[in-house]
């Protein structure tokens, strides 16, 4: 504010009673003064909240797209296509100091900013410019936030607040400390069982509750499943779920880990959801999709569905038949609800933990037979 003072009056601000700019240059338009005003402010409660809070306004009053400053005509000047972090400070500005980048996808990217009013760092989902263009993009990314604040569950993202300015759309959510379980794979490989297991237990509950109230996912994948500062997996992106009594019906999901009838375009029910979970677990627990991975095509993927034909090496023989029935290829033959895809697991992950301290009883047998020969 001083420098801005100084470059008006030709002189720095005097320690106190500084005039108003209107005072000293009268020609100075009023909007851009007010703007400088308040940087000089002596109560630092009554300054801009930061610098992009301050950038912000000059950037609406004083744009070389729009304004007359100093009485020189700049209306219409060219102007370089502004970065997407400028586009989000601009908005923002006044509300979130915007830190970095964290992701991007195909519609959107997120970021890490923080809420000045609450003092709290959060993630931030904005549109891509050219998406936010669209009205009806706009319109689904405001349901995305709304689905999704619906779903109070200790295993979904809470979302905290949307909003829109100009062609800027956003909303945030609970930053999520530890990355996405794609994230945790990459970094740390193949997870054991009893790392994986309650956190697979809290997100079928999860889509039990979404589910009830008939709202169906369709694009699980490790990307959308996020893990918070206490190691918790939770669930976000709701982009492409269904409202409440929409046809569920046309092509949805990451081939990866979408189920045979989301990549032929067919009728989808919850079961789309219970597919995804399972594949996700497989994924887990070797380090691979069961079907195959982003380098494969959608139709090697779907042949491979079709014919029940993944490689489960490594998972316990309790889980590969959880995760057999999950993944068949006709819902009708998976599990009924989420809640009977959480009991039957429950009971997987028991037995494998039995079989894993001891073994099956003539696993146990033999290693018996074999220890009482090696001491004779």
């Amino acid at each position: 504010g001083a420098i801005g003072f100084a470059a008006l009056v030709g002189e720095l601000p005097p320690d106190r009673d500084i005039p108003p700019i209107s005072w000293v240059r009268p020609d100075c338009p009023a909007s851009v003064a007010s703007v400088i005003d308040q940087a000089l402010a002596v109560a630092p409660a009554q300054r801009h909240r930061s610098i992009a809070a301050m950038l912000r306004a000059l950037d609406r009053v004083a744009s070389p797209r729009t304004a007359v400053f100093l009485g020189a005509e700049r209306v219409g000047a060219p102007r370089q296509a502004e970065s997407e972090e400028a586009r989000l400070r601009w908005a923002t500005g006044d509300d979130y100091n915007v830190l970095e980048r964290i992701g991007a996808g195909t519609f959107g990217a997120v970021w890490r900013v923080r809420d000045l009013a609450l003092e709290r760092e959060v993630a931030l989902k904005m549109l891509h410019e050219h998406v936010a263009r669209d009205d009806r993009a706009v319109t689904r990314f405001q349901r995305e936030a709304r689905l999704a604040a619906q779903l109070a569950h200790p295993a979904i993202v809470p979302i905290y607040d949307w909003d829109a300015r100009a062609s800027v759309a956003w909303y945030t959510m609970e930053l999520a400390e530890g990355g996405s379980v794609a994230d945790l794979v990459e970094r740390a490989g193949p997870r054991p069982l009893s790392e994986v297991a309650p956190q697979v237990e809290a997100v079928l509950d999860a889509l039990g509750a979404a589910h009830s109230i008939g709202v169906v996912h369709r694009d699980l994948k490790p990307e959308n499943v996020l893990i918070d500062r206490h190691r918790r997996w939770r669930i976000t992106d709701f982009g492409i779920a269904n409202m409440p009594g929409e046809e569920l019906a046309g092509p949805t999901g990451t081939p990866a880990f979408a189920a045979p009838e989301q990549l032929l375009g067919e009728p989808q029910g919850p079961s789309v959801d219970l597919f995804a979970v399972a594949a996700i677990v497989v994924y887990v627990l070797t380090g691979r999709p069961p079907f195959g991975d982003t380098g494969s095509t959608a139709n090697v993927i779907l042949a491979r569905e079709l014919a029940g034909d993944f490689d489960a090496t490594g998972v316990p023989e309790p889980v590969q038949e959880w995760a057999r029935r999950a993944l068949h290829p006709n819902p009708e033959r998976r599990f009924a609800d989420a809640a009977a895809a959480l009991a039957a697991w429950r009971t997987a992950v028991s037995r494998a933990e039995r079989e894993g301290e001891g073994g099956s009883w003539w696993r146990r047998w033999v290693r018996g037979l074999a220890g009482a020969n090696g001491r004779a």
